[in-house]
């Protein structure tokens, strides 16, 4: 057997047997936000069969994660860390700066609310609820003409390791 992470429309997003990571199928996954609701879950694929046996996860519900975030007067909070990837909610008050710097990841970010404008490399966008934004590892980017409070779902693929390429 081996373990695939899935998302709710049952495409895989993490092959745990390949160490790979599909980025597209994963911000697919966010969509499932939409509802209020975010589940990532994993399930087994029999490898005799290829067929999907009952997915097993968690559920976090944005609002509750919201309020955590809120409590701890930081920007940040991270709600999942499994060896494939972790996620968490960013939230930038507006007029404020968003002082992030690279990260060794590739990341997926969906907003959930807000205005705001987003810079990565050379290309600038405007971000609203329902905007998803894919960034690669190691790329400048940042938030930035925060017009409402914006809040982010973000998603990050942890990089393999050297020994595992």
């Amino acid at each position: 057997m081996r373990l695939r992470c899935r998302n709710d429309w049952g495409q895989s997003f993490y092959n745990l047997q390949s160490g790979r990571t599909n980025m597209r199928h994963l911000a697919t996954a966010t969509t499932a936000f939409f509802s209020g609701i975010l589940f990532l879950g994993s399930g087994l694929m029999n490898s005799s069969t290829q067929e999907p046996e009952p997915l097993v996860g968690t559920v976090h519900q944005m609002a509750e994660l919201k309020e955590q975030l809120a409590e701890t007067k930081k920007p940040w909070l991270q709600f999942l860390d499994v060896p494939s990837m972790y996620c968490g909610v960013y939230h930038l008050k507006a007029g404020s700066q968003d002082g992030q710097a690279p990260h060794g990841d590739d990341e997926v970010y969906y907003v959930e609310s807000g205005k705001a404008k987003f810079v990565a490399g050379d290309k600038e966008s405007d971000v609203v609820p329902g905007t998803i934004l894919f960034v690669p590892a190691k790329m400048e980017h940042r938030f930035h003409s925060i017009e409402e409070d914006i809040t982010l779902l973000v998603f990050f693929a942890r990089a393999p390791k050297p020994s595992e390429k």
